[in-house]
């Protein structure tokens, strides 16, 4: 954004993931009707509101609840996406909700209740601006896919590395959930520093040879429990730097990454095996009493 100054108000690069929006339809336990009573008891004590009074449940009585919405989040643009109505919103919304802990005179009042006017206008601007692309229900589940449409405003850094995702691979971004989307960061995050430390390696003097050749030995060279003969494998390591290198992986190159050893393999495989519990313990406590 720096160089390219238009690139913020480039509409190409504003695609987010779909609003996930989800209703489960059941019945009231008392539980509940506990959380409810208690909106309830908030709302009345409250004397400006944005929302309508939440409406009174019972044991038994079919409800929709709203789960927590998910997705909206930009493609492109670390700081995200926003409407530009959500944004005037988020800023009416913060300034009733200081302007209510202040004290309540004829004056604030009047102020309380053209901001409420106004949330509500912007509300609606909103609520026009998501396009809904999809719907499906499971069951008592009702899922709704939202896309925006309207003007938006981006902020943050530049992913560049969604383009090749978005654009050179044609993978369609906006499907897929956020926990993908920031799944498909790792790849970048861990190959982009190995390419840089390689190409600055390539373009500046190298360390002496004698000083690596010192370094890598040690790192190859196994510990032994007795010193002396620890002391006495190091020095014929020191006077052979190249006694290791039948174990490169990439042989007659300057990559000291070696080949691994059975123990590697059982290594990797038993925390494979240990991470695999672990999530498994997870979802066996989660389910208890489900």
């Amino acid at each position: 954004p720096v160089v390219i100054s238009d690139l913020r108000s480039n509409e190409n690069y504003f695609e987010v993931n779909h609003i996930v929006k989800t209703t489960v339809t059941r019945k009231a336990v008392p539980s509940d009707v506990d959380r409810r009573d208690i909106e309830i008891k908030a709302w009345e004590e409250e004397e400006f509101h944005l929302k309508p009074k939440p409406e009174k449940l019972e044991v038994g009585k079919i409800f929709g609840q709203k789960l927590k919405p998910s997705g909206g989040q930009s493609i492109y643009w670390t700081g995200g996406v926003k409407l530009k109505t959500q944004i005037e919103k988020d800023k009416l919304v913060a300034e009733f909700e200081d302007l209510q802990k202040s004290k309540l005179t004829d004056e604030t009042k009047k102020k309380l209740q053209l901001l409420i006017i106004r949330i509500g206008e912007q509300e609606k601007k909103v609520e026009q601006s998501k396009v809904e692309v999809a719907q499906r229900q499971d069951g008592d589940l009702v899922t709704t896919l939202f896309q925006y449409e309207g003007e938006l405003v981006a902020s943050g850094s530049f992913r560049f590395d969604m383009m090749i995702y978005d654009k050179l691979l044609g993978y369609d971004l906006t499907t897929v959930r956020n926990a993908t989307l920031k799944t498909l960061e790792f790849p970048f995050k861990i190959i982009a520093p190995f390419l840089v430390m390689i190409i600055a390696s390539l373009l500046t003097r190298p360390n002496s040879k004698e000083a690596l050749d010192r370094l890598y030995v040690r790192m190859k060279t196994p510990v032994q429990p007795d010193p002396e003969e620890d002391k006495a494998e190091m020095e014929k390591s020191y006077a052979e730097p190249s006694r290791f290198d039948d174990r490169k992986l990439f042989p007659n190159t300057q990559l000291e990454i070696q080949r691994p050893t059975p123990m590697d393999y059982w290594g990797f495989i038993a925390c494979f095996a240990i991470c695999f519990a672990i999530i498994g313990l997870v979802f066996w406590v989660a389910g208890i009493g489900a």
